[in-house]
């Protein structure tokens, strides 16, 4: 499954997690930030909780330390999709990509 936003980004779920601007494929990072990449783009439009995208990367026993991870794992996503970086929205509950 494809999706794109207005802004030139798409995204594929099916298989490897993968995205692109305009026809340059970004680099998604580490397995735990694509992870949450892979969360947010199957729940897209809609808000995940931090503490959902927590469980989904590191299941039922997170370090102390996750909620902060997950804020860099967030960053770093945003550096990844470059002029598309609003298309990962933060919320009061969590966050949210945006795809149409």
């Amino acid at each position: 499954m494809a999706t794109t936003t207005g802004d030139g980004l798409r995204v594929r779920v099916l298989g490897p997690v993968r995205a692109w601007l305009d026809d340059v494929e970004r680099d998604l990072g580490a397995a735990r930030r694509r992870t949450v990449f892979a969360v947010l783009a199957g729940r897209a439009d809609r808000v995940v909780s931090r503490e959902e995208l927590v469980d989904g990367v590191c299941g039922d026993a997170p370090p102390a330390g996750a909620v902060g991870s997950l804020h860099t794992y967030v960053a770093g996503l945003r550096r990844a999709l470059g002029r598309a970086r609003g298309a990962l929205v933060s919320r009061s509950a969590g966050y949210s990509l945006r795809l149409a």
